[in-house]
C-alpha cells in the first residue's frame, strides 16, 4: 500500500512545487519518510520472526489472516478521508479558514465511528454466527481484533492530519514504529512467563494495544502541530464537497489495501492459515523493493511536475526513465540478496516456513518488474488522470482475486504468488497503455532510448 497512496499524496501536491528551498523540503522529508519506513520493516521483521517461533506456523498464520482482515476494513472505514485530508488541511489552512479546518476533521472522524461501527457489529455477527465453520483461535483471534477496524482509521486519520500539519516523521511513526514494540515486548513476555498456549488471540490482543498506543501518539502531534486558532474554531461543514473529494480517495485506498491483502485472504478463506502467514511474511519481505522506488518518487516527483506544467514533455520522459532506471537497479539489488538468500532467511522462522521460498522469488520477480515501469501511478496522479488510475486498479484487482482463487486450490502458495506477479504485470501495462496513448510517453528505462519531442 505503501506506492499507492505515496504516489497519489505526492503526485497531487506536487504539482504545485518549484524548484528551491519548497523542492529541498520535500526530499529532506521524502528521505526521512523512507528512512522510516526502513525501520519499520525492520521492526515488523522482528516481530513476525518472535511469534512465529514462539507460536509456531499456524497460530502466527491464524493471526495473519484475521489481522488482513482487519486492515481491509480498516481502509474501507477511512472512507478515503485518510487521504483527502491531505489535500484540505493544507488548503484551508493558508486559507486561514479554521471553521471549515475545524469541521473537516470532525466531520472525517464522525464518519469514521459511524462506518467502522457498523463493520464491527456486522463482522462480531458473522463471527458469532459462524458456528462450527471456525476453530475456538480463530474465532477468538476476529473477536479480540475487530476493535482495530476503529482504532486504525482513528490513527490514521490523524496522522494524516499531522502531516497536513508539517509532520513527517511525526505522521509516520505512530503506525510504523509504536505499534510494533508493543507486540514486541509481549512476545516476550509470553516467553519469559511460558504461555505459549494463548497463541494467536494473545498476539492480537498486543496488536489492539498497540494501534491503542500508536492512536495516543498521533492525537498527542496532531494538537501539538494543529494552528492555535483552531482550539477555539466552531466546526462548519461542507459535507458535499468533502463526500465528492474522498468518495474517489475510498476505491483507490480500499482497493489497493484489498490488492496487497487478497493472497492472504484467499488462502485463510481455504482454511490453508499456515500458509496464509507464511504468505503474509514473503508478502511483506517482497515489498522492500517498492521502498526505493518510494524515495525517489517522492525527491523527482517536484521536477516532473513543473516540467509538465511547462509542457516538456521531452524532459519529462527522461526524468522519467532515469527514475524508473534507478528504481530499477536499486530494486534489483534487493532482489538478487533476497532470492539468494531466501532459505537461511525464511528458516529462521521455523521449518514450515521454508515453503515460501520459491512464491518469495516469483513475487520479487513480480516486484521487479513493476519496478522496471517506473513511477506509473504517480506520473498519472500529477497529469490528472487519478480516476484513470483507479479505474486501473479496480480491474486489477479483480483480475487478481480471481486468478488467486483459481490457483490457490492446485497450486497453493506458489499460485498465490503467480497471481500476485501477474496482477502487478496486468496492472503496470494498463497503465503504461494509457500513459503512452494520453502523453506519448514511454514506461520505464526505455524512455530513455526513446525520447519525446517538446
Amino acid at each position: 500500500m505503501i506506492k499507492g497512496r505515496l504516489a497519489l499524496v505526492v503526485g497531487r501536491s506536487a504539482s504545485l512545487l518549484r524548484d528551491g528551498p519548497l523542492g529541498a523540503r520535500l526530499a529532506t522529508g521524502g528521505a526521512a519518510a523512507f528512512a522510516v519506513f526502513i525501520f519499520g520493516h525492520g521492526l515488523a521483521f522482528v516481530t513476525q520472526l518472535l511469534i512465529a517461533r514462539t507460536f509456531g506456523a499456524e497460530s502466527f498464520g491464524i493471526y495473519a489472516y484475521v489481522l488482513a482482515w482487519m486492515v481491509v476494513l480498516s481502509y474501507f472505514a477511512m472512507f478515503g478521508f485518510n487521504t483527502a485530508l491531505l489535500r484540505f488541511i493544507p488548503t484551508y489552512t493558508a486559507q486561514q479558514d479554521w471553521p471549515h479546518l475545524a469541521g473537516v476533521i470532525a466531520y472525517a472522524e464522525r464518519k469514521v465511528f459511524t462506518v467502522a461501527l457498523a463493520l464491527i457489529a456486522a463482522g462480531a455477527a458473522v463471527v458469532l454466527l459462524s458456528g462450527g465453520a471456525m476453530t475456538r483461535e480463530l474465532r477468538l483471534t476476529f473477536l479480540v481484533g475487530l476493535p482495530i477496524v476503529l482504532l486504525l482509521p482513528l490513527l490514521t486519520l490523524r496522522s494524516a492530519a499531522v502531516r497536513g500539519f508539517g509532520g513527517v516523521v511525526s505522521a509516520l511513526a505512530p503506525e510504523r514504529v509504536v505499534r510494533e514494540p508493543v507486540v514486541t515486548i509481549c512476545v516476550f513476555a509470553v516467553l519469559l512467563f511460558g504461555v505459549q498456549q494463548a497463541g494467536a488471540p494473545l498476539v492480537m490482543s498486543a496488536m489492539v494495544a498497540g494501534t491503542v498506543l500508536g492512536l495516543a501518539f498521533a492525537t498527542y502531534w496532531m494538537r501539538r502541530l494543529q494552528p492555535a486558532q483552531l482550539f477555539s474554531a466552531a466546526p462548519k461543514i461542507d459535507a458535499g464537497t468533502w463526500r465528492k473529494a474522498a468518495l474517489p480517495l475510498l476505491v483507490v485506498t480500499a482497493v489497493e489495501a484489498l490488492f496487497d491483502k487478497t493472497g492472504v485472504l484467499v488462502l485463510g478463506l481455504g482454511d490453508m492459515h499456515r500458509e496464509a502467514g507464511i504468505y503474509a511474511l514473503i508478502f511483506s519481505m517482497a515489498m522492500l523493493v517498492v521502498l526505493p522506488r518510494t524515495a525517489i518518487d517522492t525527491m523527482f516527483a517536484p521536477t516532473i511536475a513543473r516540467m509538465h506544467a511547462e509542457g516538456r514533455l521531452a524532459d519529462v520522459q527522461n526524468l522519467v526513465g532515469r527514475a524508473a532506471l534507478l528504481s530499477l537497479l536499486a530494486g534489483g539489488g534487493i532482489v538478487l540478496v533476497l532470492s539468494v538468500a531466501a532459505g537461511p532467511i525464511l528458516s529462521l522462522f521455523g521449518p514450515e516456513f521454508r515453503a515460501g521460498e520459491v512464491p518469495l522469488r516469483i513475487l520479487l520477480l513480480g516486484q521487479l518488474l513493476a519496478a522496471s515501469a517506473g513511477s506509473q501511478l504517480l506520473l498519472m496522479a500529477m497529469t490528472g488522470n487519478e480516476t484513470g488510475a483507479a479505474r486501473m486498479l479496480v480491474i486489477s484487482a479483480i483480475f487478481h482475486g480471481l486468478l488467486c482463487a483459481g490457483l490457490v486450490i492446485p497450486l497453493g502458495l506458489t499460485g498465490a504468488a503467480i497471481a500476485t506477479a501477474a496482477a502487478l504485470v496486468v496492472w503496470n501495462a494498463l497503465m503504461a497503455v494509457d500513459i503512452w496513448r494520453k502523453l506519448q510517453i514511454l514506461p520505464g528505462a526505455l524512455g530513455l532510448l526513446r525520447p519525446v519531442p517538446a
